[in-house]
């Protein structure tokens, strides 16, 4: 009998150490899966993101382009004056 509860706590831990190792394993593949789908759509964030910089970008430098344009006008008819 002893013999018996012998091998059966040695299965017991056997297969407590299979449980963990596959547990981590389960965690790794949900976090796998989980990126799998997550960088892909951080992607297509990242391009929209970009391209709506890039947009307002090309907005102020058409605004800043316009100051210097008005400025110097401002001045050329104060100097005609």
């Amino acid at each position: 009998m002893n013999t018996l509860y012998i091998e059966l706590v040695n299965d017991s831990a056997q297969l407590g150490g299979l449980i963990n190792k596959f547990q981590s394993n389960r965690r790794q593949l949900a976090a796998t899966l989980s990126n799998q789908y997550h960088l892909p759509n951080r992607h297509v964030f990242m391009k929209r993101t970009m391209a709506h910089l890039h947009e307002k970008s090309n907005l102020l430098h058409e605004r800043l382009t316009d100051k210097k344009k008005i400025d110097y006008v401002k001045e050329h008819q104060h100097e005609l004056k």
